[in-house]
């Protein structure tokens, strides 16, 4: 029984492509303007329609209409030449032996000053010092001439 089902289906997938070679005959496109998935959609729709052997032919023609229609158009030109895909994942595979992770110490060197003698960074200014005064303080003369 698998045998019998599996040369039924080559038959019928022979079947389709003449289908599809006879539809682009027909209309004068190359093979490959008709799509073997549509050729498949468009028997699948003509095999539920009630019709006598003596239409045969006039469905077959019907169902190459349909392929012509649906027939894919030519495409432009590429934009740019195909290039080949790299495969693989920009990281480098492990050995065998290389363990999967690996462990890092990094070391931090801290000097602290007394506040009054801290250098300051390199390559960059002073830093301002910045004075606050609560409602309690005088304000500066400056200041409260704008207040």
């Amino acid at each position: 029984m698998v045998e019998q089902e599996l040369w039924a289906m080559l038959c019928v997938y022979q079947a389709l492509h003449q289908l599809a070679a006879d539809s682009a005959h027909r209309a004068h496109l190359p093979v490959s303007h008709i799509s073997f998935k549509q050729t498949l959609a468009a028997a699948r729709r003509s095999v539920g329609a009630d019709f006598s052997p003596r239409q045969l032919t006039a469905k077959v023609r019907d169902v190459q209409d349909d392929l012509i229609r649906e027939a894919v158009k030519p495409r432009p030109g590429r934009a740019a030449p195909r290039a080949t895909k790299r495969s693989g994942t920009g990281y480098r595979s492990l050995r065998p032996d290389e363990p999967a992770t690996t462990h890092v110490t990094h070391t931090i060197e801290l000097q602290l000053f007394p506040q009054d003698q801290r250098p300051a960074p390199p390559n960059s200014p002073a830093i301002p010092q910045i004075t606050t005064y609560d409602e309690t303080s005088p304000l500066p003369r400056q200041m409260a001439s704008a207040a």
